[in-house]
């Protein structure tokens, strides 16, 4: 089974609509068809992003729920220990970690510089 590191702006985008391929690689993971990774550094990152940004602006009880259902399908690995790779944006670093952490296949992300 391919293991998935998934940004955490596919899991926004899967939020905003689902016909497109962000939403497809969260099903694929639902399903079983792949093992979708993430760590707590980003699914933090995805919380903050959850009550933060106008378009969404939820409260907190809200996101929490949206970051617990989606914990249900990812499985969280812990990056602690794994080298800070320098990357242009620092926020990019946990994702970097992350994939590493997980020895994944892959790393799905809409960000083109990672």
């Amino acid at each position: 089974m391919l293991t998935l590191v998934v940004d955490t702006n596919i899991l926004i985008s899967s939020l905003i609509s689902d016909k497109g391929f962000s939403y497809k690689v969260v099903q694929a993971g639902a399903s079983g068809k792949v093992k979708l990774v993430s760590s707590l550094p980003m699914m933090e990152e995805l919380n903050d992003v959850l009550i933060t940004e106008d378009k969404f602006l939820m409260t907190s009880e809200e996101a929490e729920m949206v970051v617990e259902k989606f914990c249900e399908l990812i499985h969280l690995v812990d990056p602690t220990g794994i080298p800070t790779p320098e990357v242009d944006n620092q926020p990019d670093h946990i994702v970097l970690q992350c994939a590493e952490a997980a020895k994944a296949d892959y790393l799905v992300t809409g960000d083109l510089k990672l």
